[in-house]
C-alpha cells in the first residue's frame, strides 16, 4: 500500500488523535488528505480495471469529501479552510444528510420534513422530506400533488372552479400561483425586545400612505423610491392573499 498512515480504514470511528492539541489536529488533516490523494491516484493508475458501481460511488465520495473545506497553505500543507463548501456532505454513511438551521442559533443536521394540510379539517394531504439545507419551496411539487388531483376531479364532477387554499411560507407564493393555488402565508408575530411598541400597535394605511400611533397621532409616510417600490409590492401581496 502507498498510504502513509496505518489506520484501519475498515473500522468505525475517527482516527486516534489528541483533539485538544491544535498541531496534532492540523497534522491529522494533512495526513488524511494526502492519503486520500494517494488512494485516488492509485485508482486512476488502474484505469484498465472496471470498477463496480458501489466502488465508483465510494471513489466519488472520497474525492468530494477530501476536497471540501480543504485548502493548501504556502508550504503545501493541507488544512481546513475558513469557509464552508456549498452543499457540504456531513456524513459518509448518509451522504444525503446536510446541515440546516431554523434561525441563527437553532441548527440541526439531517433532513426537513414538510406536510400539506387541508385547513378546515386539518387532514394531512401529503408529506415529503428534503435535505436540511433545501429551501422550503423545493417541496412544493411533491406537496401539491394531492391538491392538483383534487382540483381536476372537483372540476370534472360538478364544475366547481374554486381554488383550494393552503398555508405555507411566503417564498412559495409564485410557484403555487403557477399551479392555480392561493397561498396564505403565516405572519411572524410582532416582537420588540426593548419593550417598546410593536408594528401591530400602529395603524398603517397603505392606500393613504399614513401611519397612526397608539396616541392617535397620524403622519404621512414619505418613502424613498426604494421604499415606495417595497410598499407597492407589499400592498399587491396583501391584496393577493386577501
Amino acid at each position: 500500500s502507498s498510504l502513509k498512515r496505518d489506520d484501519k480504514y475498515d473500522s468505525l470511528g475517527k482516527p486516534p488523535c489528541d483533539w485538544d492539541d491544535k498541531e496534532a489536529r492540523e497534522a491529522l488533516v494533512d495526513e488524511l488528505v494526502n492519503d486520500s490523494l494517494l488512494a485516488l491516484q492509485a485508482i486512476e493508475d488502474m484505469s484498465e480495471i472496471e470498477l463496480s458501481e458501489s466502488a465508483k460511488e465510494a471513489v466519488e465520495l472520497l474525492a468530494f469529501v477530501s476536497g471540501q473545506d480543504i485548502e493548501q497553505d504556502e508550504t503545501g500543507k493541507f488544512k481546513i479552510a475558513k469557509r464552508v463548501a456549498k452543499d457540504r456532505i456531513i456524513s459518509t454513511v448518509d451522504t444525503e444528510a446536510r446541515h440546516g438551521h431554523k434561525s441563527k442559533n437553532r441548527r440541526f443536521d439531517g433532513y426537513k420534513t414538510h406536510i400539506s394540510i387541508e385547513p378546515e379539517s386539518e387532514i394531512i394531504c401529503e408529506t415529503t422530506a428534503t435535505k436540511a439545507n433545501a429551501h422550503d419551496h423545493d417541496a412544493i411539487d411533491e406537496l401539491a400533488k394531492e391538491i392538483e388531483y383534487e382540483i381536476i376531479t372537483d372540476n370534472e364532477r360538478d364544475g366547481d372552479n374554486s381554488i383550494p387554499v393552503i398555508i405555507g411560507d411566503g417564498l412559495s407564493r409564485e410557484l403555487l400561483k403557477d399551479k392555480g393555488i392561493d397561498l396564505i402565508a403565516k405572519v411572524t408575530p410582532a416582537r420588540n425586545r426593548s419593550g417598546l411598541y410593536t408594528k401591530e400597535d400602529f395603524i398603517i394605511d397603505t392606500d393613504q400612505n399614513t401611519v397612526t400611533c397608539p396616541a392617535s397621532n397620524t403622519v404621512i409616510i414619505k418613502p424613498t423610491n426604494l421604499k415606495m417600490n417595497q410598499l407597492q409590492a407589499s400592498r399587491n401581496s396583501a391584496r393577493h392573499v386577501l
